[in-house]
């Protein structure tokens, strides 16, 4: 059977298909970012109607948090990409301090589809609910048979998924880890499992505070299927009540509710994982299985002092991180077996970004000997932990320069948890490194597909085409950024680094100089800009910024590569190579960089400098 529908609309020369977000301006496609294409696709659906201003910042940007100039940017993003001008008719209208109606004449084209399967009636799946989750492969095989003999297709396989923290009904004071730990442990779990995406904590840690709607949280964290769930805690029992929901249609997949002693937790996450698979039909290897059904410790207070650690582990302030090392630590004696919390202390060491972003930032090699040896611990106890080879790689990569090494352990990771989406992300800046630029840009796509919300994840791939060369991409990849999250100091120095290789130097210190703002002096921002203002000529600025920067090392730690940076702008290479060797010296961790900044371009014919790529392992041939 089939029926005529249309997702296409057409208007003036342009045609667009709302299913698969595509704009047409006759046959050339008009390139737009995620939220200009929704809000154009609100507006369109509904034209010739008024769209006011806060209906359509929510269904642009479901269960999020914006700004009205958020929506002021989208719009005048498409009235450029429609080619809107000041003396012809407006595609989108504007009525004054109300919202917004799309003006243009619109023609609906239909297209002979397939009918979809009838969704079945809400009531009969409630009831069906505990059913399914006891017998879930028998039920989905009735399905599918009955189907056949209805001649209705079956639904669309389900292949990702998003953990929201689970909501505390009861919340009591220095109990806000639980919702978030149980559903860390969940995603932990679930991402061993090869066929199906699992968004991770970092993208659902947004949803921890407040009322949620798992719907629209699953449409903005683009996933096939929810689950949520709420928690009651009394003394040191623990209810839960749990859901896993089709973002589609709403309709639940399975529900359960479970009642026992903390003590009882392990078993929890147990019956979760298994009954979740059950109801995504997913069909797993023994291994897979293991790795889900796998304990780490058997002391449920060491496992509680370790969710309390992934807690303040997410939050990632110097503050958090400090008190996350310390409950990592509690649960080691708690559990001196407890390989993941010697993982949870290697992360912090490495890849905090209080270690690295704030005024209490240290130098890689005063951090290195702990991080090093708790990642050598954690595997010592358990060889098969992805979460440890992972920062041992980076190690590795930015302290050792064994890149080989650092390599072959980001692989292993991977290997172990293809689902871990910090690991795809730091392999590609490896292979960014060594100058595989094409790899690179495999792997931090793969990262972002997990992860696609991670403004760190959109930085690396960010600076994966910046380093590769590739700036019109580099720059439309970072202007997406800063729309998600326009506070994000990172961005805006890559932006400024972006416009300054294409040429765009008062647009590079503009960048730069917002940068410092946001990041409140951060190293690099004020580096980058030292480096803009000696291309352009203003040296007596750049001279300026190198004295902020000696000034700044008296009170914490900077980097001597980035002051090289600083002297290659000013075309003093003898005084930037002096700064790389001392930086060698003192295995500066910026050096990983050193083969593929464009920055340091002027100094490549140095003999001293090709010596210094050598040593560090890279092949100064370009």
């Amino acid at each position: 059977m089939s029926s005529l529908i249309s997702n296409l609309y057409e208007f003036g020369p342009f045609r667009l298909d709302t299913a698969k977000r595509l704009l047409f301006h006759q046959d050339q496609m008009v390139p737009l970012n995620r939220t200009a294409m929704e809000t154009l696709v609100v507006l369109v659906e509904s034209h010739g109607e008024l769209v006011e201003k806060a209906e359509l910042m929510g269904r642009v940007w479901p269960g999020t948090a914006v700004e009205e100039n958020n929506l002021n940017q989208s719009i005048s993003t498409l009235r450029k990409a429609l080619g809107e001008s000041s003396t012809g008719p407006p595609y989108i209208a504007t009525v004054s301090g109300r919202g917004y109606r799309f003006a243009a004449d619109i023609r609906r084209v239909a297209v002979e589809e397939p009918l979809p399967p009838r969704p079945p009636r809400r009531s009969v799946v409630t009831k069906a609910a505990i059913l399914f989750a006891i017998a879930a492969p028998a039920t989905w095989g009735i399905y599918k048979w009955a189907s056949r003999r209805a001649g209705v297709a079956a639904q669309p396989p389900l292949r990702s998924l998003a953990v929201l923290p689970f909501q505390s009904l009861t919340a009591a004071a220095g109990e806000e880890y639980l919702g978030l730990g149980i559903s860390d442990a969940l995603i932990t779990r679930l991402s061993n499992v090869r066929n199906v995406i699992i968004r991770p904590t970092s993208s659902v840690v947004r949803y921890a505070e407040g009322s949620q709607d798992a719907i629209a949280a699953g449409r903005a964290l683009k996933v096939d299927t929810v689950l949520e769930g709420k928690l009651q805690r009394s003394g040191d029992r623990i209810r839960l009540t749990v859901q896993l929901l089709r973002v589609a249609d709403g309709v639940p997949l399975w529900a359960g509710r479970f009642d026992q002693q903390f003590t009882g937790i392990f078993d929890l996450h147990d019956s979760i994982s298994e009954r979740v698979t059950n109801a995504l039909i997913l069909q797993l290897t023994s291994e897979e299985k293991n790795r889900i059904a796998k304990r780490h410790t058997a002391n449920p207070e060491a496992y509680r002092a370790y969710m309390k650690g992934r807690y303040h582990w997410t939050r990632n302030t110097p503050d958090d991180l400090e008190k996350a090392v310390e409950h990592f630590q509690q649960a080691i004696r708690l559990d001196p077996e407890y390989a993941l919390a010697y993982a949870g202390i290697a992360d912090c060491y490495v890849f905090g970004r209080g270690q690295s972003g704030s005024r209490r930032a240290s130098p890689l090699r005063d951090r290195y000997p702990i991080a090093k040896a708790a990642a050598a611990k954690a595997l010592a106890l358990d060889g098969t932990l992805a979460e440890a080879y992972a920062p041992r790689a980076y190690l590795k990569l930015a302290y050792d320069w064994d890149w080989a090494g650092a390599e072959k352990d980001f692989l292993r990771a991977i290997e172990l948890n293809p689902g871990y989406a910090a690991a795809h992300q730091w392999y590609a800046e490896c292979l960014m490194y060594l100058g595989r630029s094409k790899e690179a840009l495999a792997a931090v796509e793969r990262a972002r597909e997990l992860d696609p919300f991670s403004p760190a994840v959109n930085d690396s791939l960010v600076r994966v085409l910046y380093y590769g060369r590739q700036y019109d991409r580099a720059l439309r990849e970072c202007l997406n950024t800063i729309e998600l999250h326009p506070n994000f100091d990172q961005a805006h120095i890559l932006l400024g680094r972006v416009y300054e290789e294409k040429g765009m130097l008062p647009q590079a210190i503009a960048a730069f100089q917002k940068a410092v703002t946001l990041s409140d002096g951060l190293p690099g921002a004020l580096a980058s800009l030292g480096h803009a203002y000696a291309v352009s000529g203003r040296r007596a600025d750049a001279r300026n910024v190198l004295r902020d920067l000696q000034e700044l090392s008296k009170q914490r730690y900077v980097s001597g590569f980035l002051i090289a940076m600083v002297f290659a702008g000013l075309d003093e290479k003898d005084n930037a190579v002096e700064l790389l060797e001392k930086a060698y010296e003192q295995r500066d961790a910026g050096l990983r960089a050193i083969k593929v900044d464009p920055k340091l371009d002027k100094l490549r014919t140095a003999p001293k400098f090709q010596a210094l790529l050598r040593r560090i392992g890279f092949d100064p041939n370009p």
